[in-house]
């Protein structure tokens, strides 16, 4: 086993890997330096200021990094890697940046914000202070909550708890759960996914969903797209909600409104009430707003 420490120059560390053909475990520990262990001593590393640059290592990488809580503002590291074939492992760190990284990742305790690209494993996150990106990934969970807004692109399953920001998901394919937004939340592109928002405080903007399990939001709503047969929908919200419907829908909806019932997909204007069937309903969806419900789209109630 080889150890070689480095001196942390300044207050706001910074660790890059590059070409890592191994597993990168990072650990806290409250010293003003930096140790790497590894089977053989790392040859490409290069100190530069703040920032520790590891290329080009053919094993595994264990790091122990500054994380000090007496001193303000706190001292942690921020991580950086790319092209690592094992799986990234971090714990009480700043920031955390990945690119393509092979195996699984865990992260534990991240009080900046995360972004995560081209990975070919699972990710679990356990509470991260700032914001949260997301860019082809195939599986993201998150608990402990995400302080920022939370950016999701092309992922197959991605569950969050609790966002203080806002949700903007695109191109989610089979799950997409998120259980408290403090914001808005757009769901675009997820013609295939399930998705349920158990509650946003501000505006949800949906276009492309199979299946709203759930969706609840202190603002309005804009729901786009077809459901799946024989799926159950539920949307609330405090104020109005505007629903599209494709031409060749086969959907019962139940509106329930603060205000009145209308649109295009309906024959007439209803008062604060409206049950209307689609096709042969096989799917289900009620409504609840405390404004208006507007229901558009090229087609009509067959009752």
């Amino acid at each position: 086993m080889a150890t070689q420490t480095f001196t942390v120059l300044g207050r706001r560390p910074h660790i890059v890997l590059e070409d890592i053909e191994g597993n990168v475990t990072v650990l806290p520990w409250e010293r003003k330096e930096i140790a790497i262990e590894t089977a053989e001593p790392v040859q490409g590393i290069q100190q530069e200021g703040e920032r520790l640059y590891i290329r080009g290592y053919r094993s595994d990488i264990t790091l122990r990094v500054p994380f000090i809580r007496n001193i303000l503002p706190r001292l942690t590291t921020s991580i950086t890697a790319s092209r690592v074939t094992g799986s990234v492992s971090t714990d009480c760190v700043g920031s955390v940046e990945l690119r393509q990284v092979s195996g699984n990742v865990n992260l534990e305790q991240t009080h900046g914000s995360v972004h995560l690209e081209d990975l070919s494993e699972q990710a679990r996150l356990h509470s991260v202070g700032g914001s949260l990106t997301v860019v082809n990934a195939p599986y993201i969970q998150v608990w402990g909550g995400v302080g920022g807004s939370v950016s999701l692109r092309y992922a197959r399953v991605a569950e969050v708890d609790n966002i203080g920001g806002s949700l903007d998901a695109q191109n989610v394919d089979e799950k997409l759960i998120c259980k408290h937004i403090g914001g808005s939340a757009t769901v675009l592109g997820c013609q295939n996914a399930e998705v349920e928002v158990g509650s946003a405080g501000g505006s949800v903007n949906i276009d492309g969903a199979a299946v709203l399990h759930s969706v609840s939001a202190g603002g309005s709503a804009t729901l786009t797209g077809g459901f799946s047969p024989s799926s159950y929908n539920r949307v609330a919200v405090g104020g109005s909600a505007t629903l599209t419907l494709p031409a060749n829908s086969d959907i019962a909806v139940k509106a329930i409104a603060g205000g009145s019932v209308s649109g295009s997909a309906l024959e007439r204007r209803y008062t604060n009430h409206a049950n209307v069937v689609y096709g042969n309903g096989s799917a289900s969806l009620t409504i609840t707003a405390g404004g208006s419900v507007t229901v558009n789209g090229d087609l009509r109630p067959l009752r």
